[in-house]
């Protein structure tokens, strides 16, 4: 199992654990993620032939599905990786499921020195959100960054993108007090 090989679609030999057969329902340009497809001729035969696809799934090479992508992201732990296919989701918003929604939520994003799952973020002030928090407070931890963005004419499917995988727009209960104690600590050491 250590030393099987499988042709990828840049007729090189990459290992099984690297290889992922490609979807046909989402059209992510896998490259730029940096994840190695079979090669055209293997994806021909394992849509052929029951016993090599039963083989390919022993040895768990992936089917690329949201869910597989999203692993693979998490499991990587690269920035450029995550914010690449954070942008080629925002561009087919379209496709996305409900079930594709409910994976996203356990994409993990990018915070100041790790990775963070998206309940732990607030929407920058760049996102648009309900409360620009950003503006208020210089350094709030919890900003999301505005490295994602590529185009500004896509705010609206950044903004949109991002709440429905569950990153916040208002302040929890317990950051409110933070905002104002930072707010008045501002306000007092303006006056002084």
């Amino acid at each position: 199992k250590k030393h099987i090989l499988i042709l990828s679609v840049d007729n090189k030999l990459t290992s099984w654990e690297d290889a992922v057969i490609p979807d046909q329902k989402f059209k992510y340009r896998l490259k730029d993620l940096k994840v190695d497809i079979i090669h055209p001729i293997i994806k021909s035969i394992v849509d052929k032939d029951q016993k090599f696809k039963a083989w390919l799934n022993q040895l768990e090479v992936k089917d690329v599905s949201l869910g597989k992508l999203i692993d693979i992201i998490n499991n990587r732990k690269n920035k450029q990786q995550l914010i690449t296919l954070c942008r080629l989701l925002v561009k087919q918003l379209n496709l996305l499921t409900e079930d594709d929604w409910r994976k996203l939520q356990k994409l993990q994003l990018i915070a100041k020195e790790s990775f963070l799952p998206p309940n732990k973020f607030y929407l920058s002030d760049e996102y648009h959100p309900t409360m620009a928090i950003g503006s208020l407070v210089n350094n709030f931890p919890e900003l999301l960054t505005s490295e994602y963005i590529e185009d500004v004419k896509d705010l609206k499917n950044w903004h949109l993108f991002f709440t429905k995988i569950g990153v916040n727009q208002l302040p929890s209960k317990d950051n409110i007090q933070s905002i104002i104690d930072h707010l008045i600590d501002k306000n007092i050491s303006h006056f002084n």
